[in-house]
């Protein structure tokens, strides 16, 4: 992305759309097994957590044309620590049904979104 354009580059949007059918098929994963996913540990579910934490600012260039940088990072994560408290609270654990559910709906909506969205750009030839 670059800084004084608010874009994603070229480069960068052609390696992001290379990964749209990873993308979906992550989504179709995260739907089908979502029973098993939230209360669990299983490494790769935490590797997408990741992942769309850490792309969630060019989600928001490429689908909404804002570029807010990292600070999406920091609303996100003050809404992580506000779900926390939630579960330490009501449940005694920082791992609860409030967190899980949060962490697997936000997981779901990065890469439903990017995987759509990248695949109808490759339809329509367009960018992003």
């Amino acid at each position: 992305m670059t800084a004084s354009s608010g874009h994603v580059s070229t480069r960068n949007a052609g390696a992001m759309a290379s990964q749209a059918p990873l993308a979906l098929f992550y989504f179709v994963w995260n739907i089908s097994r979502y029973t098993d996913l939230v209360g669990s540990s299983v490494p790769g579910y935490w590797v997408g957590v990741g992942f769309a934490f850490w792309y969630l600012s060019d989600l928001f260039v490429v689908g909404f044309s804002r570029n807010w940088g990292r600070w999406l990072q920091l609303a996100v994560f003050s809404l992580v620590l506000a779900l926390v408290i939630t579960d330490l609270v009501a449940y005694g654990d920082a791992w609860g049904p409030p967190l899980a559910w949060g962490v697997f709906m936000s997981t779901d909506f990065f890469f439903g979104f990017i995987g759509v969205s990248f695949v109808l750009a490759a339809v329509l030839a367009v960018p992003g």
